[in-house]
């Protein structure tokens, strides 16, 4: 017998490889690998009469990440959760911050290693190239980015539709089924036999009374 899960359900901030997938919503069996899972993209409509919205799910990869491993990564989640089809919401490079480069810990520790003739008056070391300039290795700033794809999860109407009456069969199957032993259920069952209740004799005391 089949058994359907399509509950809500939330899935926060899973980690798989470098790649971050904040999903919510409801799941389905799983699509087979042979079959296709489309991706519409943010210029692209797709047909809401064959299609329905089951969660929404959010990709994060850091900056350079290839679009094409991104898409694959897509279609991996969206096939585990049971959805035939992705539409992209958007797809944003975002930026989230700065990294600080220092390219030596500890100039002076490391002058021998790093090439450092002298140190600035802030600290920083002091390079002499292969000309005979000081080039100052003092730190700078990166600004990070980060690459976010919203996303929607489809799952054809037509397969939604057999899967909720299949669950639905089920539902109603277990209903049927006692949730406590019935005796009466089950012939093999040892038939309890209650005694009953006699009421004592009377005794001579009580029926001289009663005669006068």
């Amino acid at each position: 017998m089949k058994r359907y899960w399509t509950g809500a359900c939330a899935v926060l901030l899973l980690l798989s490889g470098c790649v971050g997938v904040d999903y919510v919503g409801q799941q389905f069996p799983e699509i087979e690998e042979d079959e296709p899972v489309i991706i519409y993209r943010q210029n692209a409509d797709y047909p809401a009469s064959d299609y329905k919205v089951i969660g929404r799910a959010i990709f994060t990869a850091p900056d350079g990440y290839a679009p094409i491993e991104l898409d694959e990564k897509m279609e991996d989640t969206a096939r585990a959760y049971g959805a035939n089809a992705i539409k992209v919401v958007s797809y944003e490079r975002t930026a989230v911050g700065s990294s600080y480069i220092q390219p030596s810990t500890s100039p002076r520790q490391n002058a021998a290693s790093q090439g450092v003739t002298g140190v600035a008056n802030d600290g920083s070391a002091l390079y002499t190239d292969s000309f005979g300039n000081q080039v100052d290795m003092s730190g700078y700033r990166v600004a990070r980015y980060e690459l976010i794809a919203k996303t929607l999860f489809l799952i054809k109407r037509n397969r939604y539709e057999k899967l909720h009456q299949e669950s639905e069969v089920i539902r109603k199957e277990n209903e049927k089924r006692p949730t406590m032993f019935d005796p009466s259920s089950d012939p093999d069952a040892p038939v309890e036999i209650t005694p009953e209740t006699m009421s004592a004799p009377a005794t001579p005391a009580a029926e001289n009374t009663a005669a006068k």
